[in-house]
């Protein structure tokens, strides 16, 4: 009789080992899940200000303005900011500061410091696009620089990781430079 348990124990046992392993097998293959996916929505905007900018009416060579363009998100989604500068560029020529003058050679009117977080993308690049008012001896062209903003200085990040109206100032003062051009009798006018 003892026997007779002992079969059935281990026939139940076996029973119970198949059954188990059906039963995982098939809860492996249907075994299934659910995700969501929350799209929200909102706008990317953004505001370029020159709070501080003022247009003189005059500019003296070596004179050095105070000019701010900020960004700011106005929008309230992240955004990659890339900007463009395009600064005035002429063929002329350049004077030291004790007064001998150098060789002809492209200048840009004007030069600025651009302040931290922001990344040069790209090269300069010399456009097409003629300077307007200029002589047309001064051969005078925009040099567009284009510029990212930089969170980390590692890698390009979006404008809403600092607060939202906080705004990036891209510099705050340009110089302008002092180029004079030589005429056909050998005197120098000063732009």
């Amino acid at each position: 009789m003892k026997r007779k348990y002992l079969v059935i124990a281990g026939l139940l046992i076996a029973l119970f080992a198949i059954g188990y392993i059906i039963g995982s097998t098939i809860a492996y293959f249907v075994e299934t899940d659910t995700a969501v996916n929350t799209i929200h929505i909102g706008n990317v905007d953004l505001a370029i200000e020159e709070e501080h900018w003022e247009p003189p009416t005059v500019v003296t060579p070596e004179q050095v303005l105070r000019k701010d363009p900020t960004v700011k998100n106005t929008g309230t989604n992240e955004e990659f900011v890339i900007v463009e500068v395009k600064v005035p560029s002429v063929k002329t020529y350049t004077h030291s500061e004790d007064g001998t003058g150098n060789s002809e050679q492209n200048i840009l009117l004007f030069d600025y410091e651009v302040n931290d977080g922001w990344v040069l993308v790209d090269a300069p690049v010399t456009t097409t696009e003629r300077v307007p008012g200029l002589p047309s001896h001064y051969n005078g062209y925009y040099v567009k620089f284009v510029y990212a903003y930089d969170v980390d200085s590692l890698v390009i990040a979006p404008l809403a990781a600092v607060p939202m109206l906080l705004g990036l100032f891209i510099f705050l003062m340009v110089h302008f430079r002092n180029p004079k051009k030589k005429t056909v009798k050998g005197s120098e006018n000063r732009c």
